[in-house]
C-alpha cells in the first residue's frame, strides 16, 4: 500500500506542476480580462484610483495573488485539478479490473443486470467514482493537520535529474495507459473478447 501511495503521489505531483503551468498561461498570459485591465491601467485616472487605495502596481499585485493561488498545495485550483485527474486514472483502472473479473467469472452479469434493473454503465460509474474518491482521500490525506500530498510535494520538489525525467514520462503516459486498459478489457476490446471466449 505504501508503494501505491508513493506512485500515486508522484503522478499527482507532476499533474500539480502541469496545472500550475496551464494556470499561468490561461490566467496571466492568455486571459482577455488581464489584457483589457492592462490597457485600462494606462489611463492616468485609473492609476490615481489605485494610488489612493495604496496600491502602486495592481497588475503585479494581481499576478502575485494568482501565483500564490496556483501554487497553494492545499486549497489552490491546481491541486484540485491535479487530484481530479489522478482520481480519473483510478476510475479507468477500476473499470478495467471490473471488465477482467466480469469476463472471467460473471460473463452474463451485464445481460442479467440490463434485463432486470437497467443500463449497468451508470451504476458502474457511480460505484467507481465513489471508490476512486475514497481511495484518493486515503492516499493523499494525512493523519495530522498536514495532508500526505503536501508532504510529498515538498519531498519531490527536492528531486532532480533522471528521477524527474522518468516520472514525467510515466505521468504523461498514465492517462493513455489507463484508458487503453479500460477499453481493451471491455466487451468490444480484444482482451475482453478473448477472456469471454474462454467460456
Amino acid at each position: 500500500m505504501k508503494k501505491i501511495e508513493y506512485v500515486y503521489n508522484v503522478i499527482n505531483y507532476f499533474y500539480f506542476k502541469a496545472m500550475i503551468r496551464f494556470g499561468i498561461i490561461f490566467s496571466l498570459k492568455l486571459n482577455p480580462f488581464v489584457f483589457i485591465f492592462k490597457l485600462c491601467y494606462k489611463f492616468q485616472k485609473i492609476k490615481d484610483i489605485y494610488k489612493k487605495r495604496g496600491i502602486k502596481d495592481p497588475i503585479q499585485l494581481s499576478n502575485d495573488v494568482t501565483m500564490k493561488l496556483l501554487n497553494d498545495p492545499e486549497n489552490g485550483p491546481s491541486v484540485y485539478t491535479s487530484q481530479g485527474i489522478s482520481a480519473s486514472l483510478l476510475i479507468f483502472t477500476f473499470l478495467g479490473i471490473y471488465h477482467i473479473l466480469r469476463a472471467l467469472f460473471f460473463p452474463n452479469f451485464e445481460d442479467y443486470f440490463e434485463q432486470n434493473i437497467g443500463d449497468p454503465f451508470l451504476y458502474q460509474l457511480i460505484i467507481f467514482c465513489a471508490a476512486s474518491m475514497i481511495l484518493t482521500a486515503i492516499l493523499l490525506s494525512g493523519n495530522g493537520n498536514i495532508p500526505k500530498s503536501v508532504t510529498y510535494l515538498k519531498e519531490f520538489d527536492k528531486k532532480t535529474g533522471f528521477w524527474r525525467t522518468k516520472w514525467k514520462i510515466i505521468a504523461f503516459l498514465a492517462p493513455f495507459i489507463t484508458i487503453y486498459f479500460a477499453l481493451t478489457t471491455g466487451v468490444d476490446g480484444y482482451t475482453g473478447r478473448f477472456l469471454l471466449s474462454l467460456h
